[in-house]
């Protein structure tokens, strides 16, 4: 308790002092000897290391510093880094935390600069420790599964004062992996729209190490195995399949990343070029992009990135609605907002499905459109009601009829909708646009049907006949 009451203390009085004109002021007189000069390592406490495993790269740096300061770091001072003995780790860490701390045997490291001489003018001193990975790796293995492998390095004296509370660097070994590159998102949908050409930035970064040790570069191309990947895509996304973009399409703005020592992520984002000249009204492209190789040999390459690209009908297919073309046997007329509130323009009214009563239905609750003219290939869009109390459809069944009418015996199924794969907005006054879809055949009414909603958070059912409704501030069709 003297201790930290006279390092506190310290700073305090020499905060004072310096603030006075005293010139050759000897402040040294007013702290004890042990207090001139005390020594710290900077980054002190747990450091968890992931080590990289790469045979062109055996060892693994650490580094870190030790400081000198107190009321005259201008002396000179001596110190030493050890490595806890097991049986002080046992004690101070082990037990107390109930964790089995194992410490590193000394063929997995090398401590460099252990010896710390502080010259008169020297602050500070840089110390390194060098792992080998490929070692510490056959004892996680082979040993104890519940060891948990550290490196317990003190700083230590004979002659000088010590910060006991930033004395101890615990290096712990969460993992020994082989460093992969990966790009930093999976996939993204974009919506060419009207525009006849938009660019993507696409980033990249390293995983499984815990710091960069390396200057590489990994190249980048358009993935030779577009077809499987394309195949594999539309297998586990059948109501939005897609074909593949004409490579005279899509220009990449970079052949590689490149990657600098010391930072995970790459120094300059790829930029995709996705032109719209020559593609189809009303199609879904697909453009796969890979890591095709790595300049640093031993790093596993990560899965493609895809990006899907829509290309809706744009501004000319649009079908204009009217409250007319709308029916719904949900509807709360009176104490709610009307179905006409659907086509107003206005996103601050809106429809809203029963809620005081329910109807037990499959398909939950859902309003119909009766077109003017029929359609085979259609994207719908809305917009979540605005406020606190919007009920958002989570699932959407969009079915195509010739006849209409309330019996599901006359509606085709066309496509499912839910907000993990084709993103349904959960939150207020939100605007959605699907992609393009295409029915076997064209029909004349299309039915918007909601199974499952979400308020706050919560999956409500609309026409489970126990809970949930849905509300909606705007709806949006294009269709030829």
């Amino acid at each position: 308790m003297k201790n930290k009451y006279l390092f506190s203390l310290l700073g305090g009085c020499l905060l004072m002092l310096f603030s006075c004109d005293n010139g050759e002021s000897d402040y040294q007189n007013l702290f004890p000897e042990e207090y001139h000069k005390i020594l710290y390592i900077k980054d002190s406490g747990s450091v968890d290391l992931e080590l990289p495993q790469l045979s062109s790269t055996p060892t693994y740096d650490y580094s870190f510093v030790v400081c000198k300061a107190g009321s005259n770091p201008a002396l000179e001072a001596n110190a030493y880094i050890e490595v806890m003995s097991q049986k002080e780790l046992d004690e101070k860490y082990s037990i107390p935390e109930a964790v089995n701390y194992k410490v590193l045997p000394k063929k997995t490291y090398t401590l460099e600069n252990s010896e710390l001489l502080f010259a008169s003018e020297e602050l500070h001193k840089y110390c390194n420790v060098s792992l080998v990975p490929s070692v510490i790796k056959e004892l996680m293995e082979e040993g104890n599964p519940t060891n948990l492998w550290v490196l317990p390095l003190k700083l230590v004296s004979d002659s000088d004062s010590i910060n006991s509370d930033k004395n101890i660097l615990f290096l712990k070994i969460t993992a020994v992996n082989t460093p992969t590159v990966r790009f930093s998102e999976k996939s993204k949908k974009i919506n060419l729209e009207n525009n006849l050409s938009l660019s993507v930035n696409v980033s990249a970064e390293i995983a499984n190490v815990s710091n960069n040790q390396w200057d590489f570069s990994c190249e980048i191309a358009y993935a030779s195995d577009a077809t499987s990947l394309l195949d594999e895509y539309n297998r586990n996304n059948p109501s939005s399949k897609c074909v593949l973009m004409p490579s005279q399409n899509v220009t990449l703005s970079l052949n590689s990343f490149d990657f600098e020592q010391g930072y995970s992520k790459a120094v300059t984002d790829l930029v995709l070029d996705i032109q719209s000249d020559g593609l189809v009204s009303g199609t879904n492209y697909f453009v796969p992009i890979r890591l095709v190789t790595c300049t640093e040999e031993g790093f596993v390459l990560d899965d493609p990135y895809f990006l899907i690209v829509t290309n809706p009908f744009g501004n000319s297919a649009k079908i204009t609605l009217n409250s007319g073309q709308l029916s719904s046997p949900h509807s709360e007329q009176n104490n709610e907002g009307k179905l006409e509130s659907l086509v107003d323009n206005n996103k601050e009214t809106f429809w809203h499905a029963w809620y005081s009563k329910y109807v037990v239905s499959e398909i939950g609750y859902y309003f119909d459109i009766a077109l003017t003219a029929p359609i085979t290939d259609f994207s719908i869009g809305y917009t979540t009601r605005s406020g606190d109390y919007h009920e958002d459809p989570i699932t959407i069944y969009l079915y195509g009829s010739n006849v209409g009418g309330d019996n599901l015996s006359n509606w085709t199924l066309i496509t499912t909708l839910n907000n993990t794969t084709d993103a349904l907005p959960t939150t207020a006054s939100t605007d959605y646009k699907s992609g393009v879809f295409s029915a076997a055949t064209s029909f004349s009414y299309l039915r918007f049907a909601c199974p499952e909603s979400m308020r706050n958070g919560e999956i409500r059912y609309p026409g489970s006949g126990r809970d949930g409704s849905l509300n909606l501030a705007e709806f949006r069709l294009w269709g030829k």
